[in-house]
This record gives C-alpha cells, sequence and structure tokens, in this order.
C-alpha cells in the first residue's frame, strides 16, 4: 500500500486554486462593486454623493455574483438536510450520495 503523491498534489493543487479564487476572488468582486458605486458620481446639494446610473448597475452585477455564489455555498452545505426534511434536492446535477 504505497501513498499516492501525484493523486495528493492535485487535490492540493485544487484546493488551492479554489481557495484562492473564493478567497480573494469575491471579496474583490464585492470592493469592484462599491468602487463602482462612486464610478461618475455626482455631489447632490448637501454634499453627499450620488452615483450614477452606470455604476449602479455595475454594482448590481457585482453584488448578485458574490449573492449567488454565497448561496450556492449555503445550499451545497444544507443539501443533505434540505433533501431529508423538505425532499428535493436543491443541486440535482452534483454527485453527492444521498
Amino acid at each position: 500500500m504505497g501513498l499516492d503523491f501525484a493523486g495528493m498534489g492535485s487535490s492540493l493543487f485544487n484546493v488551492l486554486l479554489l481557495g484562492l479564487a473564493f478567497g480573494a476572488g469575491l471579496p474583490l468582486i464585492f470592493s469592484l462593486g462599491i468602487k463602482a458605486l462612486s464610478l461618475n458620481a455626482v455631489v447632490a446639494d448637501g454634499g453627499h454623493h450620488v452615483p450614477s446610473t452606470e455604476g449602479k448597475v455595475l454594482a448590481s452585477v457585482c453584488f448578485t455574483i458574490v449573492g449567488l455564489f454565497a448561496l450556492a455555498g449555503l445550499l451545497l452545505i444544507t443539501e443533505k438536510s434540505i433533501i431529508h426534511y423538505l425532499g428535493f434536492d436543491p443541486i440535482p446535477f452534483d454527485d453527492v450520495k444521498k
């Protein structure tokens, strides 16, 4: 019985890549959404900034992407409980053994 170092290295690389993508990528997208709110913003009466329509649309897209990933993560974590208590599979295309 030997150790499969190539398989372990491949798995480690996959975990590292996904950790970087979700650990740094999603906060980056969120921060781009915050930054987009100041895109072509104008100063209104009273000194507060009003974001432009383009900035609002871009920020909404960024926040929607982050929200969808958060929802997908919650569904993956609670998938077996949802199947058990509600009787349907929220993610039918994955290969989790039921």
